[in-house]
């Protein structure tokens, strides 16, 4: 059976904003201003996706100055989008075609 834990990670793993925001951060450490140009997203939508990704702990921020760093949680968020990517890369390339 599927824990209450289970439903929350792929709640928030499965969101494809979340998902961008990730692979976005797994390029390196980013304010919210520069998430939001490479996004293409809204600052409020950026912001929520943020928190949730924060609350479940995919994602840390720490203060420089005025401004939060977002960074991918490097021991175990980190790990598994790679594992994803390389996955995709080798048996889900062919669903892309068209």
């Amino acid at each position: 059976m599927i824990s209450p834990a289970h439903r929350i990670f792929l709640r928030t793993f499965g969101n494809p904003n979340r998902i961008m925001l990730l692979l976005e951060l797994l390029r390196g450490p980013k304010n919210v201003t520069v998430l939001i140009q490479r996004s293409g997203m809204e600052q409020s939508a950026v912001s929520h996706n943020l928190k949730r990704l924060l609350r479940c702990r995919f994602v840390t921020v720490r203060r420089k100055g005025k401004e939060r760093i977002y960074a991918v949680n490097r021991s175990t968020i980190g790990p598994l989008v790679r594992l994803m990517n390389r996955h995709i890369a080798k048996h889900c390339r062919h669903l892309c075609s068209c």
